[in-house]
């Protein structure tokens, strides 16, 4: 038996050998952690690698395994019993000479010609080079977006050189301006051009206030939609309604009108729901009336079917007013003097 310094070398080295092979253990154990989750991760790149790329189809393929449902033969069964659908040939218009030429006939017409360097020379013999002809490429339409640009008006001012001297007829100064044109609201940046571009988009286009905001921003201007909103407004009293109303004063003296209604449903009217309905009554002029029913289209909005008998009866005038055959159109016929024969309401 062992003693003395002997037998402590020899538990020293038992303790290290212990030791060693925990630590051997423990690092055996985190490789085998590092090899299961670099598979996992693996599998999954594979997995997605193939959702991304490779074939969509929801039948999951597994070499030397039987399909459970038989969806193989489900599916040969299902396509043997599909008819074979024939799709006749269809033949399409060739396109007709000059068709292009009038698509663009209205637009101005900007030529550009590609020329040769006059001291150029032939690149086989060096040669001066001659012009013999010249020959069209092909056409194209260039589209220029829009612009704004500010313009000022500065008014000169001119002053008599006689008037306001000692021994002159007038004691006091006369001072000549030059004519400014009138502006289309006072006060205020816009000008015609501008507002009729804002009430096309609007009323045309169909575009709102709100994104012709961002696209007069991206232009340039900063225009909120309450300034347009107002200017729209303004615009239309000022300007749009005495042409309203002389169209109705025309409609009056005609003898036959042709008339409908539209459902609308205004958010703010007093007296009245939002979900409720409300009508646009839309007047135009016959084919044989003097005033053409294309030029004149008068609208006018109403909270029933049955607008007021003087809307159209402003002077003792006979006039036919041709509605659709509803109940309170045929109010309104009675009240519009002589009605005439209604049509069946489609």
């Amino acid at each position: 038996m062992l003693t003395g310094p002997e037998y402590q070398e020899l538990l020293e080295l038992r303790r290290l050998v212990q030791e060693q092979e925990q630590k051997i253990e423990h690092q055996s154990q985190q490789l085998s952690q590092q090899q299961t989750q670099i598979e996992n991760l693996t599998q999954a790149l594979l997995h997605a690698r193939k959702k991304l790329f490779g074939p969509s189809t929801e039948v999951t393929q597994v070499e030397g395994q039987m399909s459970l449902f038989g969806q193989e033969e489900l599916l040969h069964s299902l396509r043997q019993g599909q008819e074979e659908i024939v799709i006749t040939e269809h033949k399409r218009k060739a396109w007709q000479p000059g068709v292009r030429a009038e698509m663009i006939a209205a637009l101005p017409v900007e030529v550009e010609r590609c020329i040769v360097d006059p001291k150029g020379q032939c690149p086989v013999c060096k040669s001066p080079l001659i012009k013999v002809g010249e020959k069209s490429v092909r056409t194209e339409v260039i589209f220029q977006p829009a612009q704004l640009k500010v313009r000022q008006y500065i008014q000169e001012v001119y002053k008599c050189s006689q008037c306001g001297k000692e021994g002159s007829g007038h004691p006091a100064d006369v001072f000549v301006g030059g004519k400014v044109p009138v502006s289309l609201l006072p006060h205020s940046l816009a000008s015609a051009s501008l507002v009729a571009g804002i009430l096309y988009k609007k009323y045309d286009m169909g575009i709102p206030l709100a994104r012709q905001e961002r696209e007069w921003y991206r232009l340039g201007l900063c225009l909120y939609r309450s300034t347009m909103a107002n200017w729209v407004i303004r615009s239309s009293e000022e300007y749009l309604l005495p042409i309203y109303e002389r169209i109705h004063q025309k409609l009056l003296g005609c003898g036959i009108l042709h008339g409908d209604e539209t459902r609308i449903q205004c958010n703010r009217e007093p007296g009245k729901k939002g979900s409720s309905e409300s009508f646009m009554w839309v007047i135009r002029s016959g084919r044989e009336e003097a005033v053409q029913a294309r030029e004149n289209i008068w609208r006018r909005f109403w909270k029933t079917v049955a607008f007021r008998s003087q809307t159209m009866t402003v002077r003792p005038v006979s006039v036919h007013l041709q509605p659709d055959a509803r109940h309170g159109c045929s109010q309104t016929c009675r009240q519009v003097q002589e009605p005439a024969a209604s049509y069946i309401h489609w």
